[in-house]
């Protein structure tokens, strides 16, 4: 059951009224006051005891259990302090391990986890008591969209150049009243105190949003430079930057272009279709062969990629059907037809490679191409 928060004065109110609102208020603060508070064990020993606590992780509410921490061992030459955390995802307890010094320091807090409590250790250390566990739990927020921009960083090096990148004037930010301003400006991918690099990230939109606010969201955003390398794995892409990604990395889209040769009567040797202003990947052929305006010699459709090619052929003179690994075949009969195939395709364009079999066809040979690439 909920309780009310009562403000208390000794001078004003009764000594119930005001222990009573004394014990209410505690109640109302000890959920997040309680929250994960190291202590000794009833009985001590080498562990740390974490009381119960709750946790806010994408947006649902996490309840963990009271647990302890694995048996911390004494140090062997010199004193040390370990640092107890609980991992900001599951509230699981794990233990950061120190450096034995005369005048020891605490470690370095693992990434991805939250302070508990400092425990000092000494070479004698046979159990660990409330005396040697320092609390060093802070309040966590959820992170925000965006930092409200307050005129209140009159430390930093050079104020003016860098909140003027920034579009927020010359007078200074104040970012969660952070010491080392440096440190801020680096977690937030802005480069370091002296200057603020807002092209890497942020590329031309405006990082601040109407009333002040700073757009954290927008210092995440990919700049062309990084959508058209595709390698990045941390910024967010608007759809301009997709587009822009697509026309880099596909190519610039699909290229087609049709051509015609007449290739005239019994072609041999080589012929060199250019123009086409990119490599084709793909060419597909319509050739037809006539002999004389009353009887059609041949048609054939076919297929090459540079290096296998395959048609199909329809006499009009017999109606055979022929196949083969050709880019065309004009079959009018076994001593009149010709063959092709397509190769050495280049950056604009590609060879057809002739050959005529027994004395060709009779008629005007008609060579078109659709390349695609």
């Amino acid at each position: 059951m909920a309780k009310e928060y009562m403000n208390t004065n000794r001078a004003a109110q009764t000594p119930t009224n005001w222990f009573n609102y004394a014990d209410s208020n505690s109640e109302v603060v000890s959920r997040l006051a309680a929250a994960f508070n190291p202590s000794q064990q009833s009985t001590p020993d080498m562990t740390v005891l974490l009381a119960a606590g709750s946790m806010l992780v994408d947006g649902e509410r996490v309840e963990v259990e009271t647990q302890s921490t694995g048996t911390i061992t004494a140090p062997s030459g010199n004193p040390r302090i370990d640092l107890v955390y609980i991992d900001q995802e599951t509230g699981v307890v794990g233990v950061a391990t120190g450096s034995e010094a005369a005048e020891p320091e605490e470690p370095a807090l693992p990434e991805g986890k939250l302070p508990i409590a400092a425990v000092s250790l000494a070479t004698t250390t046979t159990s660990i008591d409330n005396s040697l566990i320092t609390d060093v739990r802070v309040a966590v927020l959820p992170q925000p969209a965006a930092l409200l921009i307050d005129n209140n960083l009159s430390d930093l090096a050079d104020p003016a150049t860098a909140c003027g990148n920034l579009g927020a004037g010359a007078t200074g930010l104040d970012l969660w009243a952070l010491s080392n301003v440096g440190a801020a400006w680096t977690l937030l991918g802005l480069g370091t105190a002296a200057g603020v690099d807002t092209g890497s990230n942020a590329g031309d939109v405006p990082l601040l949003q109407a009333g002040g606010l700073l757009d954290i969201a927008r210092l995440l955003l990919a700049s062309q430079e990084q959508a058209e390398a595709g390698t990045d794995n941390a910024s967010v892409m608007t759809p301009l930057r997709v587009a822009q990604a697509i026309a880099e990395l596909a190519g610039g889209g699909m290229n087609v272009k049709l051509t015609y040769t007449a290739a005239g009567t019994d072609p041999t040797g080589t012929t060199d279709i250019t123009g086409l202003g990119f490599t084709p990947l793909a060419v597909v052929s319509l050739a037809i062969s006539t002999k004389d305006s009353t009887d059609n010699g041949a048609m054939s459709i076919g297929f090459s990629d540079g290096t296998y090619n395959y048609c199909i052929s329809v006499s009009l003179v017999d109606s055979q059907v022929k196949t083969g690994s050709y880019a065309l075949y004009l079959y009018e009969g076994a001593s009149n037809y010709e063959t092709a195939t397509l190769s050495d395709f280049d950056s604009d364009g590609f060879t057809v490679n002739w050959t005529k079999g027994g004395d060709g066809p009779s008629g005007t040979v008609y060579l078109y191409t659709l390349a695609i690439g």
